[in-house]
């Protein structure tokens, strides 16, 4: 899966992210491995969140 931040490209697959135990840890060690960017957290936030919920959908609460 493709994550754009700003004119920065990331690739992430399923198997990057399925090392870690749940979404809020895979979004932190994201943001924090792409500080680098300069990119504001709250953006990249928002952008590794969609990535991992489109890689992983929620599932329906009954």
């Amino acid at each position: 899966m493709k994550v754009n931040l700003g004119r920065n490209e990331v690739r992430i697959s399923k198997d990057q992210a399925r090392k870690y135990r749940n979404k809020a840890a895979f979004v932190k060690a994201m943001i924090e491995y792409h500080k680098w960017t300069g990119i504001d957290e709250e953006k990249q936030k928002e952008a590794f969140s969609d990535a991992y919920d489109a890689m992983f959908p929620p599932k329906e609460k009954e």
